[in-house]
C-alpha cells in the first residue's frame, strides 16, 4: 500500500512539473519553426491540441531550394500532423524528390486551382 501511495505522489509531481515544461518547449519549437517557414516564404497556421499534438498547415507559393529544405527539416520532429501545400507552383521531379526525401514525416500536397494531390515524383 505504501508503494502505491508513493507511485501516486510521484505521478502527480511529474505531471505538475513535466506538463508545464512540455508546454513551454512545444511553444518555443512552434515559434522557431514558424519563423523558419516565414523566412522561407511560407505561411504556417496550426490547430493546437496540446498535449496530444497539433495540426500544422503550411503553404508555399514557390518551390523550395535545397538550403530552405535543410532549414525546414525540423518540421519532421513536430508532434502532430504537418501538411505542406505547394500552391500554384510547378515543381520539377528533382524538387519534388528532394522535398519528399527531406520531409518524410510531412504530408506534401500540390495544389493547382481547385485540385490537390499528394506530391509524388513523375507523372
Amino acid at each position: 500500500m505504501r508503494y502505491l501511495k508513493t507511485a501516486i505522489w510521484v505521478t502527480i509531481v511529474a505531471m505538475v512539473v513535466g506538463l508545464p515544461m512540455d508546454y513551454v518547449f512545444v511553444r518555443f519549437k512552434d515559434k522557431r519553426v514558424a519563423k523558419a517557414v516565414s523566412e522561407c516564404g511560407g505561411r504556417m497556421r496550426s490547430i493546437p491540441i496540446w498535449p496530444i499534438g497539433t495540426e500544422y498547415r503550411i503553404t508555399f507559393r514557390s518551390p523550395l531550394t535545397p538550403q530552405q529544405l535543410d532549414r525546414l527539416t525540423e518540421l519532421n520532429s513536430l508532434c502532430g500532423t504537418v501538411a505542406i501545400a505547394f500552391v500554384d507552383c510547378e515543381l520539377s521531379d528533382a524538387e519534388a524528390s528532394e522535398a519528399i526525401d527531406k520531409l518524410p514525416k510531412c504530408l506534401l500536397i500540390k495544389v493547382s486551382g481547385n485540385k490537390s494531390s499528394r506530391l509524388k515524383v513523375g507523372p
